[in-house]
């Protein structure tokens, strides 16, 4: 009995899928029957009315105003047109650029000299950065400094110059000194006057006197 029950089952199964409007009804002892189901008038593809009903009335249904038209019968206010404009200046104008540091200007003279002094941009100069100045001297021009400028920096005071400065005015007559330009220290702002600038890295001279001391 088992195999005619279990046989009875596959054989509604396979009604069911041959037979989808068809309902099955089990006899028992093997036996089974098939009821034809009424039409629905509906098929799996077309919609129900109530669906067709609401898609209608869906489509019909007005859109909401998202975007206000903008009405250009008038021109914008003035405070429009300067935002506008304002704003197409701020995109277009490139960022500025960081302004270097400012150098201060010492007081002119022996007043300029002693500000430096006391700010550590200049020190006295020691013999021995000027002799190590005429040695790079004469390996650069090929023959040693006169003795006239041996001389001249024996009268003069002589400054190391360590930072950045700017040359105090008036360094003119008696009151021109000489400068010893460090190694990798930017030549100062401003002009010297009568003074000289001796470079320590090249071995030149810098300064309207030094065509006269150098013998030149």
């Amino acid at each position: 009995m088992a195999w005619l029950l279990l046989a009875t089952v596959l054989l509604a199964v396979v009604a069911a899928l041959c037979w989808p409007q068809a309902a099955v009804r089990l006899l028992g002892g093997g036996r089974y029957v098939l009821h034809e189901l009424p039409p629905t008038g509906f098929s799996a593809e077309e919609p129900t009315p109530a669906a067709s009903e609401a898609a209608r009335v869906e489509e019909t249904r007005p859109l909401p105003r998202l975007i206000a038209q903008a009405d250009w019968s008038e021109p914008p206010p003035p405070d429009a047109r300067l935002a506008v404009a304002d704003a197409r200046q701020r995109q277009t104008k490139p960022p500025a650029l960081p302004k270097p540091p400012q150098i201060p200007v010492p007081p002119p003279g022996q007043a300029g000299l002693v500000m430096l002094l006391r700010s550590d941009v200049l020190r006295p100069a020691a013999p021995a950065e000027l002799a190590r100045w005429k040695r790079r001297h004469a390996a650069s021009a090929g023959r040693p400094a006169s003795r006239e400028l041996d001389q001249q920096l024996g009268r003069m005071p002589a400054y190391t110059i360590q930072g950045e400065m700017h040359f105090p005015a008036d360094l003119t007559g008696a009151h021109a000194v000489v400068f010893l330009l460090g190694e990798k220290v930017p030549y100062p702002q401003g002009s010297p006057g009568h003074s000289v600038v001796l470079d320590l890295s090249s071995g030149s001279c810098i300064g309207a006197p030094c065509h006269g001391l150098l013998g030149e």
